[in-house]
């Protein structure tokens, strides 16, 4: 999770690890990066910024 209104490629360097040479190698691979922003960004394939506002959305829309 990071606590800034932005988010840029670097934020994902570790997910980028993880699914190129880490333990997410050879597997099904989706990159989530949450933050405090208002849209949902995409930084390439299965790599996202999905802000926190979104999962109360989801609640909502559930009742």
């Amino acid at each position: 999770m990071k606590t800034s209104t932005a988010v840029e490629a670097k934020d994902f360097q570790h997910l980028r690890w993880f699914r190129d040479e880490g333990p997410g190698k050879n597997r099904p691979f989706v990159g989530i990066v949450v933050y405090m922003g208002e849209r949902v960004l995409s930084f390439g394939e299965n790599m996202v910024a999905l802000p926190l506002s979104i999962f109360w959305s989801f609640k909502e829309s559930l009742v």
